[in-house]
């Protein structure tokens, strides 16, 4: 199985802020588009709803409590196991986008995760989950600006 992560977090952990990113950095989201495209997302109805909209050219599964749930253009899941079967029936390459509950019972499945840390402590109070470093390589870092770019893979 191929499930990757895509995060961006502040030093302190932060993911987010009343329900909306606390920062704008064009760099990330340049990434974030590089790396999403053509690609099924999970994400909850939370970071859906602060995204606003489906995003071009990718395939945007929901996860949610809400059975009523309906969004134009988005397929929707009550469970996040279910919505990663749901992606890989369409693509070999899902990958998990938010917010912080979706991540923390993603992790466990994820082999490769693309994470952003901005080099600064942020004020919010939605936080990406910890997890084992020890389970995870290196083989990819890059600095622009106040972000590192990092890409972990699985050992």
């Amino acid at each position: 199985m191929n499930l990757s992560l895509i995060a961006c977090f502040s030093k302190n952990g932060v993911l987010g802020n009343a329900g909306k990113l606390p920062w704008n950095f064009p760099e990330d989201l340049l990434r974030f588009k590089k790396i999403t495209m053509g690609h099924s997302l999970i994400m909850g109805r939370k970071t859906f709803e602060s995204i606003g909209k489906p995003l071009h050219g990718r395939k945007i599964i929901i996860v949610s409590r809400n059975k009523n749930l309906e969004v134009a253009n988005c397929e929707i899941s009550d469970r996040v196991g279910k919505a990663i079967e749901l992606a890989q029936q369409s693509d070999a390459s899902p990958i998990v986008c938010g917010g912080s509950e979706i991540y923390k019972l993603s992790i466990p499945f994820v082999n490769k995760m693309y994470l952003t840390e901005i080099q600064k402590e942020i004020p919010g109070d939605i936080f990406f989950p910890s997890f084992d470093v020890s389970e995870w390589k290196e083989t990819d870092s890059q600095k622009v600006g106040e972000l590192q770019f990092q890409t972990l893979e699985r050992k």
